[in-house]
Formats: structure tokens, sequence, C-alpha cells
């Protein structure tokens, strides 16, 4: 997990995730801003390598104060 505060398909993000050769989740939810919901952009993201994959995402229910959303994911080790 990182807070690039970034989507993942931007430079900074794609060339981190491809240098550790890091695995995306199945979709990138929207997490800002908050008042946007799932119009807004997905710039928390989560990744995994190894034997570890990410089943499930998506954004927390709550922002808790923030201005923008966190992620819950289930992930699966192999």
């Amino acid at each position: 997990m990182g807070d690039f505060n970034a989507a993942a398909w931007s430079n900074q993000v794609a060339g981190f995730a491809d240098a550790l050769d890091l695995v995306p989740p199945p979709f990138y939810p929207a997490t800002w801003p908050v008042e946007l919901g799932p119009l807004g952009l997905p710039i928390d993201n989560m990744f995994t390598r190894g034997a570890a994959l990410i089943r499930t995402i998506g954004p927390t229910p709550e922002a808790f104060g923030s201005n923008h959303l966190g992620l819950l994911a289930t992930v699966a080790l192999f």
C-alpha cells in the first residue's frame, strides 16, 4: 500500500509498480474527492506481489474526516 495521491496509471505509480513487479487490483475504486463518490478519481492504490492476490477491493463507507476514502480489500494468499 502507498499514499501516492495519484492514479495507478500515472507515470509515477505505474513506474513504481513496474519496477517492483507489483500486481494491481481487479479494478480501481474512486476515492477522491469524497463528494463525487463513484464518479471521483482512484488516487489511493493497493498492489500485491508474490503469493498474494487482491480478490475484492472497494472504498471505505466513510471518509473519517479525510477528503478521500480509504480502501478495503480481501487478499488471497497462495
